[in-house]
C-alpha cells in the first residue's frame, strides 16, 4: 500500500503543476496528513486516498526533467507555498488514477 500511496501522491502534485497557471513548478515539502479512505470504492480493486500536502514553488519550469531536484524559489515575493488536500483513487491494476477532490490554499 505504501508504495501506491507514494506514486498517488507524485499524481496529486503532477496535477497540482498542471493546472496551475504558474509557470514555475511546484513540489513537495512535505505531507502533513494522509488517510487510506474506506467504504467508497465499488469494487475491491481499486483504493482512494485523501492527503493534505505542502507545496512550495520551485526555480525551474513546471515542465522540465528533474523537478525532484529543482532548488526552491528563495525571493520572498516570490516564494509561494500552498496547502493542498487531495482525494485521488487509484486502480493499481491498471496503475490509473482519478483526481476525485483538490481543495488548496495559499500559505507562507
Amino acid at each position: 500500500i505504501e508504495s501506491y500511496f507514494l506514486a498517488t501522491v507524485e499524481y496529486a502534485l503532477h496535477i497540482f503543476n498542471v493546472k496551475s497557471k504558474d509557470t514555475n513548478a511546484y513540489r513537495l515539502v512535505s505531507i502533513l496528513d494522509s488517510q487510506r479512505e474506506k467504504g467508497e470504492e465499488r469494487i475491491e480493486t481499486l483504493m482512494a486516498f485523501s492527503m493534505e500536502l505542502k507545496l512550495r514553488r520551485t526555480r525551474c519550469g513546471k515542465f522540465d526533467e528533474d523537478i525532484d531536484n529543482c532548488p526552491f524559489e528563495e525571493n520572498p515575493e516570490l516564494n509561494n507555498t500552498f496547502i493542498c488536500f487531495f482525494t485521488i483513487s487509484i486502480d493499481p491494476w491498471r496503475t490509473m488514477f482519478q483526481l476525485l477532490n483538490k481543495t488548496c490554499l495559499e500559505g507562507t
